[in-house]
């Protein structure tokens, strides 16, 4: 049994992608509603009927507050937990990474970022995303590891991140910066207004405080080091399949 805990704020872009491709793996969802005043909402309850939808009680993006509010959700429930924005996708064979039972698991993350040749991107959503969109590249100063374990919570670090690695079987694919058109400029846009401005100047969640300008170069930066992920991907969705 895997539940799945994941904020959420003005997705009704990503949703359907990454609503379809977890209720094939998580046995039930948690998702946190950060006011979101676009059709995110209806979107949940249309594919993920059964999942849970909680206000949040939180008024802005406080990195301690938004963990502390995940780790009190996760005292409810039993069996694995995962804490995953609706950037991320868990990719992999998930009964042969949880086969000997562990306490938990600390589960690599791929930078996804376009190539310049496929802009602008507008993918299908009749398409699994990562079948579309498979070019990223691994640095795990840039976004460290997931979590999923069975315990009552967890200690995460800022962001509910982890900075080990335990299996090879399961990764996160997160689309920071794919597909990268004008909808996922404005949700990035979005966020930086919401986080305090006191966080910020501790180093908190610098990365949303940009403007279009700031963001085009860092996808620029990003782009040039993406590479195919494609068959990396396919393996692990081949082994989560038995293949």
């Amino acid at each position: 049994m895997l539940t799945i805990f994941s904020h959420f704020y003005n997705e009704e872009y990503l949703l359907p992608w990454w609503l379809e491709h977890h209720k094939k793996i998580a046995s039930h969802g948690i998702m946190i509603d950060y006011d979101s005043t676009d059709k995110s909402v209806e979107i949940i309850k249309d594919i993920c009927p059964t999942w849970e939808i909680i206000k949040t009680k939180n008024g802005m993006f406080q990195h301690i507050d938004c963990d502390n509010e995940v780790r009190d959700l996760e005292r409810l429930y039993q069996g694995y937990k995962l804490a995953l924005n609706t950037t991320e996708f868990l990719v992999g064979n998930l009964q042969a990474s949880l086969q000997y039972t562990p306490e938990s698991l600390n589960i690599k993350s791929y930078v996804m970022c376009d190539k310049f040749h496929h802009l602008p991107c507008y993918p299908e959503y009749s398409v699994p995303l990562v079948d579309q969109c498979h070019h990223g590249f691994f640095k795990t100063a840039y976004r460290p590891s997931r979590v999923m374990h069975r315990k009552s919570t967890y200690d995460y670090t800022p962001g509910r991140h982890s900075y080990e690695i335990d299996t090879e079987l399961l990764a996160v694919c997160w689309y920071g910066w794919a597909p990268w058109n004008e909808h996922t400029m404005q949700r990035k846009l979005q966020i930086g207004p919401r986080i305090p401005k006191e966080q910020l100047v501790l180093g908190h969640g610098r990365q949303h405080d940009c403007d279009i300008n700031l963001l085009t170069q860092q996808f620029e930066y990003h782009a040039s080091i993406s590479y195919d992920l494609g068959p990396m991907i396919r393996m692990l969705q081949s082994y989560g399949k038995g293949e």
